[in-house]
């Protein structure tokens, strides 16, 4: 995100003022669970460095 300068400062301001909780992965974990419920796990890693289509000659 791209912030102003008073924006930025207000913001920074509000993050100091809210409480802050332990710092985990769960929330990765909890959406890969609900994303296999779904089948929704593609296979694919992203980003990807090289698309398939620039090995093309």
């Amino acid at each position: 995100m791209v912030f102003g300068k008073r924006a930025g400062m207000n913001a920074a301001q509000r993050a100091k003022s809210m409480p802050q909780g332990k710092l985990t992965l769960a929330h990765v974990q909890a959406f890969r669970e609900e994303a296999k419920k779904h089948h929704g796990t593609s296979g694919m890693v992203s980003p990807m460095v090289l698309p398939a289509y620039t090995r093309q000659v």
